[in-house]
């Protein structure tokens, strides 16, 4: 004897469910079940997934969903909703279902994801439905004696849904639930509706309560245990045996749970693709073949005979299997939307990932880079051999992403971007689980501090660190929240919209795929977005492109555009030259803050050694400064550099990695080698170099052979194939992209270009780009150490953002502190269309600023050029007092004309005209009061903008103190620093232990300090934020950093 489960909700049911769908699927196979239905709250996230699932164990998969119902689902005064379970009967049921649930999220959503009457009548075919619990409509009327509405309510889903409507009757123990079973039993034999039994599945065994009510304080933020926490009344919500069942209700319900199951025979197409189809009245493969032939002329019509006919047979071998795999249109889809991009200005990336390998890419202008100059393989792109989509990731300015989004949705039936969950890891599940236990936050912290971020759960982490493991076994906190962790880690916590993923299919994905609206934080709008994950989508035959907002591409774009308003000549950003001398100066001085990837200390050093002559080289730093293959740097710089000696025990080696001095940088190295050595197509060979990544023992014995046998073939003797395939498995691990390494560093090299012929523009957009004054003040101290001045925000020169007007640069606008960008776009709109503003009269006529614009504009600076900033800072209430007063006239002017339809040259309006003009003659002329103080000045800087640029606290002690500097200090050197503290902030370690992290700045520097609890208990009055103090620690510098600390032991009074 057997049932089935039909009201079960997995962690898709977010902080409520906490069953994974592996283990619904896994358990129903256990329990002899025939099939499962899942029914998460609202939305079928989990649905494609369990799906898989449960094919997988070989269990029929019900795809359902509880949703939530109302009268009127685009009423948002009413919060009030009941639940309903539908199930899908086939392919008809599941579209009409998706619908449902996708228009309760982008209709209906009011606190919960509604739908109503109207709807689930127009969407009924195919669907059956389950009253379902206590939260139904029909239970609830029951459970409130109002027999005559649950008898209405029930005869509308009879009428709607015929034989496939159930009462659900549900059994946990619970006084209510029996009370309302009995009623429903009445109903359905009045109406003559069938009864099934359910069991409100929440997890999956019935050890999981106890976790489960932690789970369901965690949501709503309580204590678990504590009065009025949230738990479930009852027991038995695991998913419960026959037997269980059986003991809770009539045979007949539980057959009916049967009945249901043989109706439900949905089968999903997950063979078919839907990739997009490009919009043209002719054949698509003619149009790619003449972009391509466009292409190929611009780029190679110049090129000697040889390398054009390369470049034509690699044309037609790409061509050919584009072709045969089906992606003629993906490529015009692609090409499509980046020259829109580039016909609205906006800044692209040459390439990213391994498409720029692509010949047919770079004729089409989809990548910037000539595969063939590079070595760049079209196999490591698109496989014959290994049946996967090809996957352009393209870099777009960050700031007009949106606008190519947006060209895609409007022109493709199918487009969406994509949601993701967050998860339980280790250490948020420690965080979230101690503070549902009631423990302290300082407790939680300590035992995060022990944990490893590399995505171990709790069993591997006991397993693998000892210090967690002794923890574990002498802490009774500890071991209750593994207890716990155990049992939640991984589970779904959060939905969110994919940082960059967007879906674009064939038809409307609205019938397939479930969706939900989600916020654009860049934006502040919404877009639709769907409920399955990037994999669960592509399993649906649906094609995922990623359009990434790439900060230094708006970086780019705004230092060029700077640079044009200022009347100097600059290459288009497609344009910098790529071999620019002055550029490579820069990159090997080690002169590379804020240029693409080569900008961290160690960097800096690298490109001071290495010394980087082209493009090649820069690849090659990239793909090296990651752990593990930095090992290799000396020995390449070495070799570069003729101080070791280089030798091939293969011919293949010395054509193939001699200009990487021997050692294989790229995967497309290592598909190389095994191409030359062994025989193997680069298709295969590609398939060979992802088997040895798995680092299966069996996989790679078996590869191993295969390489061997072909080294053989080709006259290679034993020991020189036994040495390279050890150097193959070596620098299997490290290999890069190069495609990628090679797509970035045309970046770097322009964006060295940028900083070393245009600094002032080029640093002004990377100060515009940062949100935080932590990222400013280094760019700051760079235009400082280049002679560069930074001049405060000024109304009549400045911008939003910082500009430079080709000798200084002004400081942004909008980086003030209390004036928004709402407040400052109209002033800006009024100054291009009517001039600058002569003086503070013209400035407050024509744009009508509040006080707290005035205040804050003044105390930056923006106003220096009307009054000096005490003047209009001691006199702003008069101002405003006088504006309010003019404010008051004008209205009543409008008020009187448009009343009694009064002639503009009416004697009374004159007089109040007159009135206003003196009050504005008189108000507006602001009275003269002495300067502030440099201090005071200073002060309100720090305090409007975060910084000091009018001068420097300490420049009174110039020749008062000979201190040290700090950059400059060995680690763990004493150190006695003047210094200003910018900033204070005391904390309490996982140990209970009071310290303090200080901003602070000398004369020369920034950096940070550090004071421990047992010094803190006497130096803590004296951290005063704005003081200038003498300070004596130690200095801390972690190994390749710039970055140094303090620790300071003593703070004494400057003088």
């Amino acid at each position: 004897m057997t049932y089935v489960p039909l009201h079960l909700h997995s962690d898709y049911s977010l902080l409520d469910g906490m069953a994974k769908v592996t283990d619904i699927a896994k358990k129903a196979r256990e329990l002899g079940m025939p099939a499962v239905a899942l029914t998460d709250h609202g939305n079928l996230g989990g649905s494609i997934a369990f799906y898989k699932a449960c094919k997988k164990e070989g269990v029929k998969p019900i795809i359902g969903c509880e949703v939530y119902m109302c009268d009127d689902r685009l009423d948002r005064t009413v919060k009030q909703n009941f639940h309903l379970v539908l199930l899908a009967k086939d392919a008809v049921g599941y579209q009409n279902l998706v619908r449902l649930v996708s228009k309760g999220h982008t209709e209906g959503f009011y606190h919960k994801p509604r739908i109503d009457w109207d709807i689930l009548e127009s969407h009924s075919e195919g669907l059956i439905v389950l009253s379902a619990c206590l939260g139904g409509i029909i239970p609830k009327a029951l459970a409130e004696h109002r027999y005559e509405d649950a008898n209405e309510y029930a005869t509308w889903f009879k009428s709607t849904f015929g034989d496939d409507f159930y009462l659900e009757v549900q059994n946990h123990g619970i006084e209510k639930e029996a009370e309302v079973a009995e009623q429903m039993a009445y109903l359905g034999d009045e109406l003559g509706i069938k009864l099934v039994a359910t069991g409100d599945s929440h997890y999956v065994n019935e050890g999981d309560a106890e976790a489960h009510e932690l789970l369901l304080a965690m949501q709503t933020k309580g204590i678990k245990g504590s009065v009025g926490a949230y738990k479930f009344s009852g027991e038995g919500y695991h998913i419960q045996s026959y037997a269980e069942m059986a003991g809770r209700f009539k045979a007949e319900y539980l057959d009916a749970t049967l009945e249901i199951a043989e109706k439900c025979n949905l089968e999903l197409d997950m063979e078919t693709n839907h990739y997009p189809v490009f919009p043209h009245d002719g054949d698509n493969k003619e149009l790619l073949m003449k972009d391509v032939i466009r292409g190929a002329k611009k780029h190679y019509g110049e090129r000697d005979k040889k390398f054009k006919g390369m470049a034509y047979e690699r044309i037609k071998f790409e061509l050919n299997i584009i072709d045969n795999m089906g992606f003629i249109d993906y490529f015009l889809v692609v090409a499509d939307f980046i020259a829109y991009a580039r016909r609205g200005g906006i800044t692209i990336g040459a390439g990213r990932g391994s498409g720029a390998g692509s010949v047919i890419a770079y004729c089409t202008g989809i990548t910037d880079i000539c595969p063939l100059e590079h070595g760049l393989l079209f196999e490591r792109f698109l496989n014959p051999d290994r049946v996967s989509p090809p996957d352009f990731d393209i870099d777009f300015c960050k700031e007009r992403r949106g606008e190519v989004i947006d060209y895609v949705r409007n022109k493709y039936a199918g487009v969406s971007q994509i949601g993701t969950y967050g998860t339980l890891k280790i250490k948020s599940a420690i965080k979230d689980i101690s503070r549902t236990l009631g423990f302290t936050v300082s407790f939680a912290e300590s035992l995060c501090s022990l944990v490893s971020d590399d995505g171990n759960n709790f069993e591997e982490e006991l397993e693998s660190n000892p210090e967690f493991n002794s923890k574990f076994e002498n802490c009774e906190q500890t071991r209750e929240v593994v207890k716990y962790g155990k049992k939640l880690f991984g589970n779904k916590k959060n939905i969110g919209k994919h940082a960059c993923g967007v879906i674009i299919a064939d038809y409307d994905i609205s019938t397939v795929v479930p969706t939900m609206l989600a916020l654009d934080k860049e934006t502040g709008e919404k877009h639709e977005c769907t409920q399955l994950d990037a994999p669960e989508c592509e399993s649906l035959g649906l094609l995922k492109m990623d359009f990434l907002g790439l900060k230094t591409l708006t970086v780019c774009s705004d230092a060029i555009n700077n640079i044009h308003d200022n009347g100097f000549d600059c290459p288009s950003f497609d344009d910098i030259p790529l071999d620019d001398g002055l550029a490579y100066e820069l990159i090997r001085r080690g002169d590379t803050e804020n240029v693409f990837q080569i900008e961290s200390a160690g960097m800096r050093e690298t490109c001071k050694s290495l010394k980087p002559l082209n493009l090649g080289h820069l690849s090659d730093i990239l793909a090296l400064y990651r752990p593990g293959p930095m090992d290799y740097i000396p020995t390449y710089i070495a070799r570069k550099n003729g101080e070791e000696e280089l030798v091939f025990s293969h011919p293949a080696l010395e054509q193939i990695t001699g200009a990487t001095y021997g050692i294989m940088v790229y995967q497309e190295q290592i598909m190389q080698v095994v191409q030359r050595v062994a025989g193997l197509s680069l298709a295969q060979s590609d398939i060979l170099r992802r088997a040895i990544g798995k680092k299966k023992a069996g996989l790679l014995a078996e590869q191993k052979v295969t390489f061997m046998e072909g080294a053989r073939s080709n006259g290679c003797s034993g020991d020189v194939s036994e040495g390279i395939w050890e150097d193959i498995l070596k620098f299997a691990d490290y290999g890069f992209n190069k495609s990628h390494s090679i797509a970035y560093a045309v970046l770097t090299a322009r964006t060295a270009y940028l900083k070393a012929h245009f600094p002032k523009e080029y640093l002004s957009a990377c100060m515009s780009n940062e949100k935080d004054m932590v990222d400013i003040k280094p760019i700051l101290s760079e235009c400082k150490r280049n002679g560069i001045e930074v001049k405060p925000p000024c109304i009549n020169r400045g911008g939003l953002k910082f500009t430079s007007d080709g000798q200084d640069v002004y400081y942004g606008l909008a980086s003030i502190k209390g004036v928004g960008v709402k407040a400052l776009q109209p002033i800006l709109i009024e100054r291009e269309d009517g001039g600058p503003f002569n003086d503070f009269k013209s400035f407050w006529t024509r744009c009508r600023p509040n006080k707290k614009c005035i205040s804050a504009l003044a105390k930056a600076g923006a106003l220096d050029s009307f009054a000096n900033r005490s003047s209009l800072l001691e006199n702003i209430a008069d101002i405003m007092k006088c504006a309010n007063h003019i404010k008051a006239i004008e209205k009543n002017v409008a008020k009187w004309q448009d009343k009694y339809d009064i002639d503009p040259s009416d004697k009374n309006l004159g007089y109040l005209e007159k009135h206003k003009e003196t009050l504005e003659h008189s108000q507006f002329e602001i009275p003269y009061c002495k300067p502030i103080a440099m201090k005071e000045k200073l002060k309100y800087e720090m305090e409007s903008i975060g910084c000091y640029l009018s001068g420097h606290p300490l420049e009174d002690f110039r020749d008062v103190y000979d201190t040290d500097v700090v950059t400059e200090a060995d680690n763990d050197e004493q150190v006695c620093i003047l210094v200003n503290l910018t900033n204070v902030d005391i904390s309490v370690s996982g140990k209970g232990n009071k310290y303090a992290i200080i901003s602070m700045m000398s004369l020369e520097e920034e950096f940070t300090g550090m004071i421990f609890a047992k010094g803190l208990k006497n130096l803590e009055s004296k951290l005063i934020v704005g003081e200038n103090v003498i300070i004596q620690g130690r200095v801390n510098r972690d190994e390749g950093s710039d970055d140094a600390k303090v620790f300071i032991n003593d703070i004494g009074e400057a003088k």
